[in-house]
């Protein structure tokens, strides 16, 4: 990959009517506004307790390839992981010692077939998967059979979505060239499965965002937390309407967001002098503690525009007391892991373990992950990483 802006920055930059510093949400008195800065990263042996590796085992016959760039995970009482790689599209199902029980692969065009997986939710027995296009198809958990597919609006991405009731959706949506008359589109919408009507969320940002992709959500104490990249500002949002959480403050290092909006071009130049931090949309969310990514809270004195996992990217946890704790992603910028349950996830292709043994990333708990390595029969499957987040 050439520059990690070229493909997912540059164009990427939001202006939000709600989001920016100098918008009246940050102004209006009573929502908290959250100081994070350089000082908060710690070395991730300093943040995580009780760390567990598990390796995700695919069945010998038939063989399956688990590695991917582009994978979603989802943890209940099973660990579900879904890849969406050519032919290795699928949601696998593992106990939660990552035993394999079964595999949903039906990339095709036939009858309860799909041709993408952008997204899955998991709801009482039956796994939802986005195919592309905003159409849902639905299968039985049990056995893995085809129910019934509908549509939730029109974007060809749709990764994020998440059921309000029996026919509502909330959807994060990728911008399709539609704007209002502001110039701006809606980044988050109701949508109601049976008629297809919908609506927008007040939460806008403009054109240049059409290469980011979508906002984030995250369930949160019967609401929904909400968050998008370069975004100042956190929602929460009942079903009904959407309010500011909380506003992100990276004090001197905050981007002048109305200087880049009419420079774009200069946003290369910001990235790699390290100069502003960034918010990059992902949020989780449990046991009262909020995790993001961001960019650019501490300058890497490695970074490489060839190589995304040199560039300063930081996970942050937020917690109950307004407490902020963070340390260097172990992941890049693709993954967004899962929160339950007071535990966070992420999950280790083996480019991230290992660059993350090669600079000592883990700390204290790099010999136990080495030591857990020599026990799997492969040690180039996904490992998924659990852990607790000390304050």
């Amino acid at each position: 990959m050439r520059l990690f802006l070229c493909h997912s920055v540059m164009t990427v930059f939001l202006f939000f009517s709600f989001g920016c510093q100098s918008s009246e949400t940050s102004k209006q008195v009573g929502i908290p506004r959250i100081a994070i800065s350089e000082e908060h990263i710690r070395p991730f042996d300093q943040v995580a307790t009780e760390v567990r590796f598990v390796s995700l085992r695919p069945p010998e016959n038939p063989s399956i390839n688990l590695g991917s760039t582009s994978y979603k995970l989802f943890i209940s009482d099973k660990i579900y992981y879904a890849t969406n790689w050519y032919q290795r599209t699928g949601v696998h199902i593992f106990d939660l010692d990552g035993k394999h029980l079964k595999s949903l692969r039906k990339k095709g065009d036939g009858p309860g077939e799909y041709q993408s997986l952008q997204g899955f939710y998991i709801n009482d027995d039956v796994l939802s998967i986005s195919s592309g296009h905003g159409v849902i198809k639905q299968y039985s958990l049990s056995d893995l059979t085809y129910i019934k597919e509908f549509t939730l609006g029109k974007s060809f991405l749709l990764s994020n979505f998440y059921p309000l009731d029996a026919s509502s959706w909330l959807i994060s949506v990728e911008f399709t060239g539609e704007l209002d008359e502001t110039g701006t589109f809606p980044v988050f919408t109701k949508v109601n499965s049976e008629n297809g009507t919908s609506s927008p969320l007040p939460i806008y940002a403009s054109s240049v965002n059409a290469k980011m992709g979508e906002g984030s959500i995250a369930p949160f104490d019967n609401q929904f937390l909400l968050n998008y990249g370069l975004s100042d500002t956190l929602f929460n949002y009942d079903g009904n309407k959407a309010h500011a959480h909380l506003v992100l403050d990276f004090g001197n290092k905050h981007p002048d967001q109305k200087y880049l909006l009419a420079n774009p071009e200069k946003f290369d130049q910001i990235l790699l002098d390290q100069s502003s931090a960034i918010n990059l949309g992902h949020i989780n969310y449990t046991a009262h503690t909020i995790q993001l990514k961001t960019f650019g809270l501490k300058k890497s004195p490695i970074l490489d525009a060839e190589d995304l996992r040199t560039f300063p990217f930081y996970t942050v946890f937020i917690g109950p007391e307004q407490q902020v704790v963070g340390f260097s992603s172990f992941s890049g910028l693709e993954g967004k892991g899962f929160a339950k349950d007071g535990y966070f996830y992420e999950v280790l292709q083996t480019e991230d373990w290992i660059y993350a043994l090669e600079n000592n990333l883990l700390g204290d708990y790099g010999p136990a992950l080495e030591a857990y390595l020599e026990t799997i029969p492969d040690p180039e499957d996904p490992i998924i990483m659990e852990f607790k987040v000390a304050f």
